[in-house]
């Protein structure tokens, strides 16, 4: 197996106090969005009972070192809602990734709707390093060696093994779940052990890191393009005009206002990359995390799905200038609270080694540490 020794950064995210200087840099954490939201919508509507959340496993802190003993607890939710024993049980496990673990998984998502067909257990595993799945008590390079994805792996496998011994399931059946980098995880999880996963479902995984990756957007573009070719174009037309106003102290203002930035827009390239990034990102987030069963009125989300954000592309009745209506479908998806655009304090995000209260919901210097394998399925 090859490491990348590459210190890949694939998402940002961060969400602090109102009164902090930080607002809201969640707009670039794709995955960790819609785990809140799932999250959010699991807590208006509840949970059936024989959903378990907050359950812990007992894992070594370094798989891979014989003479380690050193050990945390791993959170974890599970639910046999749906559950009948075999000859050969059937069991789903949720693997997640950059967030906090949702027990929500168990009963609104893909997973739960195949788990409820064909009659299986569900397992949710958080990753080491979030949420409450905390190993050591502060995020220094000297902790940060223990996140990486082979160790996330090896969480897995041996939580896998210890879910045999604990619930009896006979010639089981594991299908590992995952979205985003956790479905790198899947297909990864599958490669590495395939005598303990039958089966992955690798939604949107990354399974390769690129430095410069130009098709990640293209295939943005060409997905939207199946709602609506006039859909890209009035987004194009956007991008086209707040790229020739954005030397503009004026128009940088208008985007100021227009995009509800905590802060000034002013006329650095690494701030405008920023902005820029964040506001595209409102078009990745739906084409990534395409969810039409969480939109709309069906269940009262917002419509985060693909046709949610070409009707407000095109809807040039209520806003003529597409600018206008790119602005209308971030505060859909991300709200009306400000954001942060400074490139300067998502470095200084960056910088934050101890674990505090917004930590729960904030990525942020892991995501960028975290080595990524490569070559697991070349």
């Amino acid at each position: 197996m090859l490491v990348l020794n590459l210190i890949t950064c694939a998402l940002l995210a961060a969400n602090v106090s109102a009164r902090g200087v930080l607002r809201q840099l969640g707009f670039l954490n794709r995955y960790g969005e819609i785990s809140k939201r799932i999250d959010s919508y699991a807590h208006k509507h509840g949970l059936s009972p024989s959903v378990r959340g907050d359950l812990w496993i007992k894992q070594k802190l370094d798989h891979f070192s014989p003479s380690s003993t050193e050990v945390y607890q791993q959170r974890y939710a599970m639910s046999k809602e749906y559950y009948v024993r075999s000859n050969s049980d059937l069991v789903f496990l949720m693997l997640e990734g950059e967030s906090p673990m949702s027990a929500g998984w168990l009963q609104y998502s893909f997973m739960s709707e195949q788990a409820k067909k064909l009659k299986a257990a569900a397992f949710v595993l958080e990753h080491r390093f979030y949420g409450k799945s905390m190993p050591k008590g502060d995020l220094g390079i000297e902790n940060l060696k223990y996140l990486s994805s082979e160790q996330a792996l090896a969480d897995a496998a041996h939580f896998i093994m210890q879910m045999n011994i604990d619930h009896g399931f006979k010639n089981p059946k594991w299908v590992v779940f995952g979205g985003s980098y956790a479905g790198s995880l899947a297909a990864w999880m599958r490669y590495r052990y395939p005598h303990l996963v039958h089966a992955a479902v690798s939604s949107s995984g990354p399974l390769f890191a690129e430095v410069d990756f130009p098709e990640y957007y293209q295939t943005v573009s060409k997905s939207l393009s199946t709602v609506s070719t006039k859909c890209v174009d009035a987004i194009r037309d956007a991008y086209r005009i707040m790229g020739d106003g954005i030397k503009n102290s004026t128009k940088r203002e208008h985007y100021r206002q227009l995009f509800n930035l905590c802060e000034p827009l002013k006329d650095d390239k690494n701030d405008i990359y920023t902005f820029f990034e964040g506001i595209m990102t409102s078009f990745a987030y739906v084409v990534q995390y395409h969810q039409p069963s969480l939109s709309g009125s069906k269940n009262g989300l917002k419509s985060i799905d693909m046709k949610g954000a070409c009707d407000i592309m095109l809807d040039d009745k209520t806003n003529k200038c597409p600018v206008h209506r790119h602005a209308a479908w971030v505060k859909e998806i991300f709200g009306n609270t400000c954001w942060e655009h400074r490139y300067s304090k998502v470095v200084e995000e960056l910088k934050i080694t101890k674990p505090h209260e917004h930590m729960i919901l904030k990525p942020t210097n892991k995501m960028t540490y975290r080595p990524f394998p490569q070559g697991y399925l070349s």
